[in-house]
């Protein structure tokens, strides 16, 4: 017969200091104050969803995608132009919109409108036509499983993905292959326009 105090004299040495108690608990904490500077970038409170960094100058752009649209649109034109430059080549010529549509910014890759220094809209010809799901994730969008609106010579999503719209223009009238995307995080002098 086993004396009683077997059991404690074998949880006594299952608990060594230096080791967690519990198999797969770490032994240091898994989170870092704040104030410490430890956290990484693009994982804080304010951090994406998409797991992208908050902080603009930390942005990567992924290897799969062409101009990232989702990453410019909406934000500063201050804080973004760097990208922009870098994804949508030398700038060739600025234009002044009437009203108050601000500024339309035409680069050899792409077209950006910017009005309160916000980029309220891109559109970037693609390198090559291609399937409209796959033209979404070339300029960092999932694909949508929404109901396309199908017109003429483009596919059209309307509130989707935080734009008010986003237009693919087709080859042609009867293919399902897309040149180009266009992008509206708002539009100008609608009523609402969130800007």
């Amino acid at each position: 017969m086993a004396s009683p105090s077997a059991p404690l004299l074998l949880l006594l040495t299952a608990c060594t200091a230096g080791e967690p108690v519990l198999q797969g608990v770490p032994g240091a904490p898994l989170l870092v104050p704040a104030e410490s500077g430890g956290e990484e970038a693009g994982t804080g409170p304010e951090a994406p969803k998409d797991g992208r960094s908050a902080n603009p100058e930390l942005y990567q752009k992924a290897s799969n995608v062409w101009v990232d649209i989702n990453f410019l649109a909406g934000k500063s034109w201050s804080e973004v132009r760097v990208q922009a430059n870098s994804q949508l080549g030398p700038l060739t010529e600025s234009v002044d919109l009437p009203g108050d549509n601000g500024v339309e910014l035409r680069f050899t890759r792409g077209v950006v409108r910017v009005a309160d220094d916000r980029v309220y809209m891109v559109w970037v010809p693609l390198p090559e036509p291609t399937r409209r799901g796959e033209a979404l994730e070339a300029v960092g969008l999932l694909p949508s499983t929404s109901k396309y609106l199908i017109l003429h010579r483009e596919y059209r999503l309307n509130n989707e993905r935080g734009f008010r719209r986003i237009r693919m223009r087709r080859l042609d009238r009867d293919s399902e292959f897309v040149t180009e995307v266009e992008a509206w995080r708002w539009i100008p002098g609608e009523r609402g326009a969130g800007r």
